[in-house]
């Protein structure tokens, strides 16, 4: 089975079905009103409704892994290559290294909604010994760091193909100049270069 062209279809069925035991589970808010005030263009409603969500409109917006970059500033990154199923990067033995996975977005929709988000998703694939342990969520326009998520247990190799990890951010955040997931990768062998793979990552706009 070809796990690299099965990445984005399972990606877009985990967006869509997505509840808040993903990722960081702060801030959840639960027995929210899922009527509460705000622009209710359309008929078309979030199929299911995420629990706490407070908007119906969305959009869900995937980008391929091949858009994300190793910081080649750090030390630890040992080689990087982009493919058409994604980017690959090699983190030396004993150390570390930060890949970024831009999000572009848009400043309003018509009548001068902003859209905000909540949760992102990304697809990864890891060889032994390599760990993703943490990500931070940058908003590019004030390079400021909106959230710091630990991941626990980190993530791991899994054996085959693609694994799917869900980030709750905890509140809605508005931010109109783009976004970034910078994504923590550790290579705990003392003896091997370790590689990992992004194959592709995504985000759900709200109004």
């Amino acid at each position: 089975m070809n796990w690299k062209l099965l990445s984005v279809p399972i990606l877009f069925i985990i967006m869509l079905s997505m509840t808040p035991v993903m990722g960081d589970s702060q801030g959840e808010d639960e027995g929210r009103d899922m009527t509460a005030p705000g622009e209710r263009g359309g008929s078309d409603t979030q199929s299911p409704v995420l629990n706490g969500g407070v908007y119906s409109n969305y959009d869900t917006v995937f980008f391929p892994g091949s858009m994300a970059q190793a910081e080649l500033t750090n030390a630890g990154v040992y080689s990087e290559i982009r493919r058409p199923w994604g980017e690959e990067t090699v983190i030396k033995p004993s150390s570390f290294g930060y890949i970024d996975c831009p999000i572009p977005c848009y400043d309003k929709r018509t009548g001068g909604v902003q859209p905000v988000i909540k949760y992102l998703a990304f697809t990864y694939s890891t060889e032994p010994n390599l760990y993703i342990d943490l990500v931070e969520i940058w908003n590019n326009r004030d390079m400021t760091t909106l959230r710091t998520i630990d991941f626990n247990p980190d993530l791991s190799y899994s054996g085959a193909g693609y694994n799917v990890q869900i980030i709750n951010l905890g509140d809605y955040y508005t931010y109109n100049r783009g976004l970034t997931l910078s994504l923590h990768v550790i290579n705990t062998d003392p003896s091997s270069n370790r590689k990992v793979i992004i194959g592709g990552y995504a985000t759900r706009f709200e109004w």
